[in-house]
């Protein structure tokens, strides 16, 4: 990722911008002042907000502005939820616990806001928008829910080649039935938009 925002900021000019990997609950920059800071996808896989808020808050100037999306409810995010339950029955699999870090963490939002409260962010603006995601076909979003999910690599990784098969199998026939006459697979998802100052 870091790779490809290099490459995108060089094509588009861009001399001002440097790119690092650092723990979201430190964001080890030497930088403060910002004017505004954004995350997309991302607070719903870490374990502690009010530190995450408050490091935020630290690294901008008053009045900056700071920006989030996290994902809905698992039956309004079908990219990510699709086969869970059959997934979970074949591999006899609990069910998740509710504070572990995934994707759908915060589809609840209000623990997001209070540490953005705590951490004095002003006016808390919440908003759901819809993401459409389409891929050619059902297999083609199996093979990219492989690639994207760390989670379900793993999983699969632990079967046997007979039941990781049927695991696959079993989230392309999930994944079809958003599948219009020509087989193209499109997912309408939602995402909740967040936006604060200091």
């Amino acid at each position: 990722m870091l790779e490809l925002a290099r490459e995108r900021a060089a094509t588009l000019g861009l001399g001002n911008a440097r790119f690092v990997e650092t723990e979201a609950e430190t964001l080890a920059v030497e930088e403060l002042g910002f004017h505004a800071a954004i995350c997309r996808w991302g607070l719903m896989f870490v374990p502690d907000l009010d530190a995450v808020a408050r490091r935020i808050a630290r690294l901008l100037v008053r009045g900056g502005r700071f920006a989030t999306a996290v994902w809905g409810p698992a039956e309004r995010v079908p990219m990510i939820s699709v086969g869970d339950d059959v997934v979970r029955e074949l591999a006899n699999l609990p069910p998740p616990q509710a504070d572990a870090p995934h994707p759908l963490k915060l589809a609840d939002p209000r623990p997001l806001e209070r540490a953005l409260g705590s951490a004095e962010f002003k006016k808390i603006h919440v908003e759901p928008i819809i993401v459409q995601f389409e891929f050619e076909s059902a297999k083609a979003y199996t093979e990219q829910r492989q690639a994207m999910s760390a989670p379900f690599r793993a999983l699969l990784s632990k079967q046997t080649p007979d039941m990781r098969q049927r695991l696959l199998d079993a989230v392309t026939a999930a994944a079809s039935k958003y599948a219009d006459h020509s087989g193209i697979v499109r997912m309408s998802n939602e995402a909740i938009c967040i936006a604060a100052h200091l």
